[in-house]
C-alpha cells in the first residue's frame, strides 16, 4: 500500500505478522522523518493551505493543504535508455499525467550480496531528478519484490544460493522470516539513504510524494503460512 505523512515515510521497515485464518498478514511500520508526531498530518487534520505537504486528508488527498487527484504513469527508469528518459516523461506529461510511478529494481541494485551498484541503468537517483525537473511527481516502488515481469520479480538470484535458511525453497522469501528480513532491511537502508539525504521527500523539497512497499503481497495467500 501507500504510506502517506507530510510526503513520505523514511527510514528502516518494520513488519509484523498476524495470523487470520489459515493466512498471515503482513503489516508495516515506517518511522517518520517528522521529530515529533505533532507535526504528522493524520485524516482527522486539516492540512494548512500552503504549506508544502502530500497527505490523506479525510477520504482524499490534499496537496499543499488543497484537494489533489494524483493520475501516475508507470515507467521502468531502468528499461528505457538515459538519453530517452526527458522524451519519456514528457509524454508522460503531455498525456495528462501528474505523477510516474517507478520501480527500484533490486537484483540490478545489489548484483552481489557484498555490492551495490546504485547508479546502476543510469541511477534511479538521477531518475528521479529528471522526473522533477519535467514536473512530475513520484510513487516509488521499493520492492523488495516488484513484479514488473522479472524473475523472482527482481529479487537478486543470488539470495537463492543463501544456505542460511535453505532458501532454495523459498520458504523464507517474503514473510517475517529473521533471514529474510536482514536481507530486506540492508538493502532498503542502503538504497533509501541517498534519497533521504537529499532530501527527495515532497515535504522536503523533492518529489516523491508516496512510497509503495512490496507488490502484489495479495497473491502470497497460504504459501506463506
Amino acid at each position: 500500500g501507500l504510506a502517506f505523512a507530510g510526503g513520505i515515510l523514511f527510514a528502516a521497515v518494520s513488519y509484523g505478522g498476524t495470523r487470520q485464518g489459515n493466512a498471515t498478514v503482513l503489516s508495516m511500520r515506517v518511522p517518520a522523518v517528522a521529530e515529533d508526531e505533532s507535526a504528522l498530518t493524520t485524516a482527522d487534520d486539516e492540512p494548512a493551505v500552503g504549506v508544502r505537504s502530500f497527505v490523506e486528508c479525510g477520504t482524499r488527498l490534499c496537496k499543499d493543504g488543497m484537494p489533489y487527484t494524483l493520475l501516475s504513469g508507470s515507467l521502468h527508469y531502468f528499461r528505457v535508455h538515459p538519453s530517452e528518459w526527458a522524451r519519456a516523461l514528457a509524454s508522460l506529461r503531455a498525456g495528462g499525467f501528474n505523477a510516474v510511478s517507478v520501480y527500484l529494481p533490486w537484483f540490478l541494485l545489489q548484483p552481489t550480496p557484498a555490492s551495490f551498484a546504485l547508479d546502476a541503468a543510469g541511477g534511479y537517483k538521477r531518475f528521479l531528478d529528471a522526473a522533477a525537473a519535467a514536473g512530475l511527481l513520484v510513487v516509488l516502488r521499493v520492492g523488495p519484490y516488484i513484479t514488473a515481469e522479472l524473475d523472482l520479480g527482481g529479487i537478486p538470484s543470488w539470495v537463492l544460493k543463501d544456505t542460511e535458511a535453505n532458501a532454495t525453497l523459498a520458504r523464507a522469501f517474503r514473510t517475517v522470516d529473521r533471514w529474510w528480513m536482514a536481507k530486506v532491511e540492508a538493502y532498503l537502508d542502503t538504497v533509501l539513504e541517498p534519497l533521504h539525504e537529499a532530501g527527495a521527500a515532497y515535504s522536503s523539497g523533492g518529489p516523491i510524494v508516496a512510497v509503495q512497499i512490496d507488490d502484489d503481497t495479495s497473491a502470497l495467500g497460504q504459501a506463506r503460512r
